[in-house]
């Protein structure tokens, strides 16, 4: 769906309201699940993060991280709340990054991931009538790259364009990437396949298992394959049991480095702005196409974001013929 262009429309902004999470692959003294991480940012000081369970346009639950920070209103309520109560957000969409040592190969540090996380402005504890789960956002900002497609992994039939979205928040006009993903078959879908648009975006967070790629997953690959084929040769005169244990590991590990969940903004309305065109779906691939050529002949060595189609992986959509 579009709409009329919206003077006072926020750039970047969004609205949660959930249950308190925890931290499931952490644990204390006590080995008790984490309410709340406290971590130092260099020299930002202290910033608080926590996790707010919600659920998918789809039915799917997930985990939505949050940042808080000392100029966060409401921290109280935070401070308040255990595992499982509401509580009600408002912030900012951003990608944060982080170090993923499963990519750990020779001395190497790992490989830096980036996944979208909440800034959070304000928290408050919601009255009754407000206590579903709800995480709606609203963006303005401009295609920073070509679209992508990828499918839903477990709804085949349902394939999104997945883009990057560069927002301007704030007096100091600080710049903010948000990633989307729109149904190729809304009415709308060809102003987010073209990079020269400046848009309104309405929508709501999801969490999708997105294919990975780069120099660091196939080195991370590479060696997982020749730790295999040492342990399958040691496994040659053990049990039947034993070896299809070892394979389900290897297939698990396998999988956790080709995919992974990620954040999105999913968009439901779309605004366009200035002399905004959409463009079809063919020649959106043509234009990701032409990107990927640009980013090698460029050599930087730095594995372009959210690019490639892998076969056999679900979200591989075959090229044009």
């Amino acid at each position: 769906m579009t709409t009329l262009h919206d003077s006072d429309f926020p750039t970047n902004q969004t609205t949660i309201v959930g249950r308190l999470g925890s931290f499931p692959s952490y644990r204390d003294s006590k080995d008790r699940r984490p309410l709340k991480m406290i971590t130092r940012r260099c020299d930002f000081g202290l910033s608080t993060r926590f996790v707010v369970s919600l659920e998918t346009p789809f039915g799917e639950p997930f985990d939505l991280l949050m940042e808080a920070n000392s100029a966060t209103q409401g921290l109280a309520s935070l401070e308040a709340a255990t595992i499982g109560d509401y509580i009600a957000v408002e912030g900012t969409l951003a990608m944060g990054s982080d170090t993923d040592r499963r990519y750990v190969v020779g001395e190497s540090d790992g490989r830096r991931v980036r996944d979208m996380i909440v800034q959070v402005s304000s928290i408050r504890t919601p009255p009754p009538d407000e206590r579903v789960t709800l995480a709606s956002a609203c963006i303005q900002g401009s295609v920073a790259e070509p679209v992508t497609f990828i499918r839903h992994p477990k709804l085949r039939s349902i394939e999104f364009g997945r883009a990057l979205v560069r927002t301007t928040v704030g007096p100091f006009f600080l710049h903010y990437d948000v990633a989307c993903v729109i149904s190729t078959q809304h009415d709308a879908a060809g102003y987010l396949y073209n990079n020269a648009n400046t848009l309104q975006l309405r929508g709501q967070l999801i969490r999708l298992m997105t294919p990975q790629f780069g120099a660091a997953v196939d080195q991370a690959i590479d060696q997982l394959q020749q730790e295999w084929a040492a342990e399958k040769q040691a496994l040659a005169a053990a049990p039947a049991e034993q070896l299809l244990a070892a394979q389900q590991r290897y297939r698990s590990r396998r999988d956790s480095l080709l995919v992974q969940p990620r954040t999105y903004m999913l968009v439901d309305t779309v605004t366009p702005l200035g002399n905004a065109k959409s463009i079809s779906y063919g020649e959106a691939r043509r234009h990701r196409r032409a990107h990927v050529r640009a980013l090698r002949n460029a050599d930087t060595g730095v594995a372009p974001t959210m690019i490639q189609s892998r076969p056999g992986s679900f979200g591989f959509i075959p090229p044009e013929e």
